[in-house]
């Protein structure tokens, strides 16, 4: 089965997800209010969206299924002191090309939280913090394939 997807701005970001085959074409989509779209694969084949709302302040982790998005997991900002106040959470977000971590970026706290996968959902790893003020640390966040590196940038005000 070949897979493919796409975003599409009609106010808010849908995600659209196609699996073609040759006798089947089948489109659905999530209707969100998306700051970010992350995806990764992991190692048994399952397709993992990763769906960042700035606006409910949480992070959505769906799995491609048969011919559906099923949720498994949400992570609120409101779970971490941290964090548990920021208007920008999510806004920075990245994920492994094999799905084993997950960093989430809050620039206007300066923090960026990285979690790990433990088989059934993502679990906090830790978390780095911004130096200075108003540089708004982790606006834009990266990983490296096999976790071992993470970049992070912030704006200069």
């Amino acid at each position: 089965m070949e897979y493919h997807s796409s975003l599409i701005f009609l106010g808010i970001i849908c995600l659209v997800s196609c699996f073609t085959d040759p006798e089947i074409q089948f489109v659905e989509s999530l209707q969100v209010a998306a700051t970010n779209i992350e995806s990764c694969e992991t190692d048994t084949g399952s397709v993992f969206f990763i769906v960042s709302s700035s606006d409910d302040g949480k992070v959505y982790v769906y799995v491609a299924g048969n011919m559906s998005f099923i949720q498994t997991q949400y992570i609120s900002k409101t779970d971490f002191s941290l964090v548990q106040d920021s208007s920008s959470f999510g806004r920075g977000l990245a994920v492994s090309s094999d799905c084993r971590c997950l960093s989430i970026g809050s620039p206007d706290k300066q923090v960026i939280l990285l979690f790990s996968w433990n088989g059934d959902s993502y679990v906090v790893a830790g978390n780095v913090t911004g130096e200075g003020t108003d540089i708004m640390f982790g606006n834009s966040v990266a990983i490296s394939p096999n976790c071992g590196y993470m970049a992070a940038t912030g704006l200069i005000p």
